[in-house]
């Protein structure tokens, strides 16, 4: 179902007097073209990291705007289906399509072959430890929280510290997510509403001391830890896009101040002044859980761009990543929970799919899974005390205990995989769930492993890191499950194939498909490349969306498939490559989401003489059996290592040190899997290499509605030059609605380049609105090349028209028409985006405005980009033009043409069939079948005739009297006509007092850019 995306609509949005549909708690109100649904809430919202959804006959329509009162949730829709609905609910983001039915069809897992979990003995156990020493401080709220404006966050941690530790030593600064606030004061139930500070009679959640046993560890090796508390922002985050991710990230950098100011003697009272010569400022390491995580990596952006140094180690639990975001330069670690019942998607695969290849650094970046983990056991704090086992059935709130049970098992089938009523009988038995103190302890053990790898450099430690499945000893004695995938850094790997976009060098062999995938089906935006599965979202965690990235290509991957035993893939390296120098080839792989079988496969490698090798490991077979579960959530798929040792058998030809091919191959009858990043490498942390990045800022912008088809451009910049090329995706949070269409564009920074622009195709009328403003997100995901830290702007829309009173506001009058055109934000002439349309020349302005536009690029030349404005405009071109003046809408074109003329092999066939489907083509019925004629030059009555349409055929009265002297008001499209000249989009020639139109004249490029430009300017 259709959405509008109602989180972008953060400007108030009050609806028609007169529900046009309704049910128990839930009504269907029209604004403008679209419909607003809303659901009032029968008591608080819960309090979760995921972001609050309507639910419409149990299908995600829109993320939600929570009212101030938090009494109800809102969202827009464009889809007339909502009127038709049988029940609205309020829901979260992410969890459409969860299913209580069992019956799924799906592969049976051999959990022997599916776990290689390798033994890991603690490196140097008799290692020196310290007596350790807590103290707390308040300093009240003084941090200004970035993104919420006027509100203040508090400034409170728990500091664990060795206390006989000679020197300054290294900072783990812990972000908890977002939970309650405040507490009854005698019971510790939390009480329901979300306010800060909390009331005389409440005591505040002290949120920051579940980490206290994993501070306890690592203070005892000699690590200050700083656990903050970050509850203020709980108070408000709901109304901003980032869910509060800039503010908590401003907590921790104010923390890291305050730090600062202690060293150099300037804290200020009630600081932690013992902590003065003990902390290194220079090697600090962030963890983050839930809303936390994503905090962490926009406080490692924000301190890069700040000028911040020292960050050199980031730990994610369970992170939400609203964003997309990507981190450069800093080795990074995730850990997800494969029965996460709050963030159901997983979405914190993200943060390594998106930053794995997206700089030019040297450090490890890993992400493990851990089966039978779920949310909130990552922290143990809950008010009342630690949190119980088994779970407390007499909280009040669903937040509290097992976010699995309490927020899923209603909605899925009992699993074994994550219910804790593994077998439906009523009891613990049967189920495959850690318990609280086994999460703890999962928690504990990697996240000190790693920053005693990261910061501490004790390198025995990286086996746990590395994709090799090592698993520490006392937790696998216990059952514990954790799967790990790891990119290696630069100077430890060298790329085979990353598998994320087509390559010459990656073909197909014994009949095998492979093709490049991405996301799911149905995003807002036109699809760049074939999604990689049909599935609910929360079995994808590598494609799934997020709040403010709906459109972006997400998890791209290579699709193969074979039917013969021998079917796969052959990669050509471009030059010999000397294996020797690394300890394995690797690459991720997982089954299929729609295989009906576990397929068996091989790695071949052969040299410049044709000499092949067979490489082995039981991880290959590992990768390939699917994950657990029956039904949605579950079964989720998720791509694991495989690491083939570089080991010969004795009296190989192979000649390591000139591999010349690398084959996978299937040795069963049939087979589809999904793989990616094949590289040969040696396990290593690397390091933060100092990079400076320039920062990619979005811009702010309103613009009027309009009253017909325009274009907004929405400014993108980067701080300073880059001396490479950076890019980034660049979306409209939004669906096909009143305002905006939705709108992805991989944005370029060539070397030098400061200024970009995104084209968003607006959707104008005539009609009064409800809304005087309506805001629409912009977002920037996968940022490569710079720091995206500030991913998100509004573009605010102004209704134009007018708007009538209502409870809160007076009526609000029309704006007058706009008359100027609308110029290049980077501040370009047409001769710079040119070379043959010189400032000065006429329609110079609108040709440059459509190049900036994207509705064309022009022709490329040696000697710079043309536009040949006197060039006649063909009828395919035409198609192009306005469908791309449309915003590029999604749409997929029929497999048969419309036309006898225009094949579906077209370079613009989509295009010309688009323009027939919407009715502004009807083309010409022949003896052979209905003509589109696609070379031939698009005259000037027919021009007329398209843009009449495209707008929308606007009510139009023609005159009698025809506003050209050779138009007759018989003639065929002369209403057509008539109406361009009323709309002011063609003037024709004034010659001799006498105006013309020259209806059968061709359309040159340069009028074409005339034409459209004015249609954004109707009066």
């Amino acid at each position: 179902m259709a959405a509008l995306a109602a989180t972008t609509a953060l400007l108030a949005v009050p609806a028609s007097a007169e529900p046009e549909a309704w049910g128990d708690g839930w009504t269907v109100e029209r604004v403008g073209e679209a419909y607003e649904v809303t659901v009032e809430l029968d008591g608080p919202l819960e309090i979760r990291a995921a972001a609050p959804a309507v639910m419409v006959d149990g299908e995600e329509v829109g993320v939600a705007v929570v009212s101030e009162d938090g009494a109800t949730l809102t969202t827009v829709t464009d889809d007339p289906a909502v009127l038709q609905a049988a029940d609205i609910e309020a829901g979260w983001s992410g969890e459409g399509g969860l299913t209580t039915d069992a019956a799924r069809a799906s592969v049976v897992r051999d959990p022997d072959a599916a776990t290689q979990a390798r033994p890991f003995a603690e490196v140097d156990p008799d290692r020196m430890t310290y007596d350790i020493a807590t103290l707390d401080y308040d300093l009240g709220p003084q941090v200004p929280l970035r993104g919420i404006p006027g509100r203040m966050g508090e400034l409170a941690a728990q500091v664990t510290y060795p206390v006989n530790a000679a020197g300054r030593r290294p900072v783990v600064m812990i972000a908890h997510g977002r939970g309650p606030i405040c507490t009854t004061a005698d019971s510790g139930v939390a009480v329901e509403t979300q306010s800060y500070p909390c009331a005389l009679d409440e005591a505040e959640v002290a949120a920051q001391t579940g980490f206290a046993s994993l501070a306890t560890d690592l203070a005892e090796d000699g690590y200050v830890v700083v656990a903050m508390r970050t509850n203020a922002v709980a108070a408000w985050d709901a109304s901003v896009p980032d869910r509060g991710a800039a503010a908590r990230a401003g907590q921790i950098l104010a923390h890291l101040d305050l730090l600062a100011r202690v060293e150099a003697g300037t804290a200020e009272g009630g600081a932690p002044v013992v902590l003065r010569g003990k902390v290194d400022l220079s090697d600090i390491g962030l963890l983050g859980h839930s809303r936390g995580g994503e905090a962490v990596v926009r406080a490692t952006q924000l301190a890069a761009i700040e000028g911040r140094s020292g960050i050199r180690s980031v730990m994610l639990l369970a992170p939400t990543d609203m964003g997309r975001l990507t981190l450069p330069d800093v080795p990074t670690y995730t850990m997800l929970p494969y029965c996460d019942g709050d963030l159901v998607t997983l979405q914190g695969q993200h943060y390594y799919e998106d930053s794995r290849y997206a700089f030019d650094d040297d450090v490890l970046r890993a992400t493990s899974l851990v089966m039978g983990a779920n949310h909130n056991y990552f922290n143990s704090a809950l008010p009342g005390g630690e949190l119980p086992d088994p779970i407390r059935d007499d909280l009040p709130l669903p937040w509290v205990g097992d976010d699995w049970d309490r927020q899923i098992a209603a909605k899925a089938p009992v699993d074994p995989a994550c219910s804790r009523d593994g077998d439906g009988d009523g009891d613990v038995v049967g189920s495959e769930r850690l318990t609280a103190q086994e999460q703890v302890d999962v928690r504990d053990r990697f996240a000190s492993a790693w920053f005693r790898l990261t910061l501490g450099a004790e390198a025995g430690l990286l086996d746990l890191f590395d994709g090799s499945d090592h698993v520490p000893q006392e937790l696998l004695a216990s059952g514990v499950e954790v799967t790990t995938v790891a990119t290696m850094p630069r100077s430890a790997r060298v790329d085979l194939a990353p598998m994320t976009a087509a390559s010459s060098a990656v073909a197909p062999i014994g009949g095998a498909t492979a093709r490049i995938c991405a996301s799911l089906p149905g995003t807002p935006a036109a699809a760049s490349l074939p999604a990689c599965a049909d599935v609910p979202p929360s079995r994808a965690p590598h494609w799934a969306p997020t709040l403010n990235v709906l459109s972006t290509p997400a998890g791209r991957m290579l699709d193969l498939r074979w039917t013969s035993t021998g079917g796969g893939i052959r990669i050509r390296l471009p030059q010999p490559v000397d294996a020797r120098a690394y300890e394995a080839l690797s690459f991720r792989a997982a089954l299929a989401p729609d295989s009906t079988s576990v397929p068996r496969m091989r790695v071949i490698v052969s040299d410049t003489a044709g000499n092949e090798a067979v490489l082995a490991d039981a991880s290959l077979d590992a990768a390939l059996q699917p994950l657990p579960g029956r039904a949605a959530p579950m079964a989720k798929t998720l791509l694991r290592t495989v690491r083939l040792p570089v080991d010969l058998p004795p009296g190989s030809a192979v000649d390591l040190s000139r591999i010349a091919e690398v084959r996978l191959e299937g040795t069963s009858s049939t087979g589809a899997v999904l793989v990616s990043d094949v590289a040969l490498s040696t396990p290593d942390v690397g390091g933060p290499n100092g990079q400076a990045l320039p920062q990619l800022r979005l811009q702010e912008l309103e613009v009027r509605e309009g009253n017909g088809p325009g274009i907004a451009l929405v400014p993108v910049r980067l701080a300073s030059p880059a001396p490479v090329p950076v890019t980034a995706s660049v979306e409209t949070v939004t669906e096909r609605g009143p305002d905006a269409q939705p709108a992805v564009r991989t944005v370029t920074f060539e070397p030098g380049q400061t200024c970009a622009v995104l084209a968003v195709a607006l959707v104008g009328d005539r009609l009064e609105s409800p809304a005087a403003r309506r805001a629409v997100v912009v977002s920037a995901a996968e940022v490569e090349g710079a720091v995206g830290a500030v991913p998100w702007t509004l573009l605010t829309v102004l209704e134009d028209d007018g708007a009538p009173a209502t409870r809160t506001r007076p009526a609000i009058p029309p704006l007058p028409p706009e008359t100027a055109i609308r110029t290049d934000p980077c501040g370009r002439t047409s001769g710079e985006l040119f070379r043959d349309v010189p400032t000065g020349m006429l329609f110079h302005e609108s040709m440059a405005w459509l190049a900036v536009t994207g509705v064309t690029t022009g022709w490329s030349t040696p000697s710079g980009p043309e536009y040949r404005p006197l060039t006649p405009v063909a009828r395919d071109a035409m198609a192009a033009f306005l469908y791309r003046f449309a915003g590029s809408p999604a749409y997929t074109p029929p497999s048969t043409s419309p036309f006898v003329d225009v094949a579906t092999t077209n370079v613009y066939y989509k295009e010309i069939a688009w323009l027939r489907e919407r009715g502004i083509s009807t083309g010409w019925e022949t003896a052979a079948g209905r003509e589109f004629r696609p070379y031939e030059a698009v005259a000037r009555d027919a021009m007329a005739a398209f843009l009449y349409r495209f707008a929308g055929s606007p009510t139009f009265q023609a005159p009698t009297a025809s506003p050209f002297a050779d138009v007759l008001t018989d003639q065929q499209h002369f209403k057509e006509m008539a109406w361009v000249s009323s709309a002011g989009v063609s003037t024709g020639w004034e010659e001799n007092g006498r105006r013309e139109y020259r209806a059968s004249l061709p359309v040159a490029r340069d009028a074409m850019a005339a034409f459209l430009e004015r249609l954004t300017r109707i009066p």
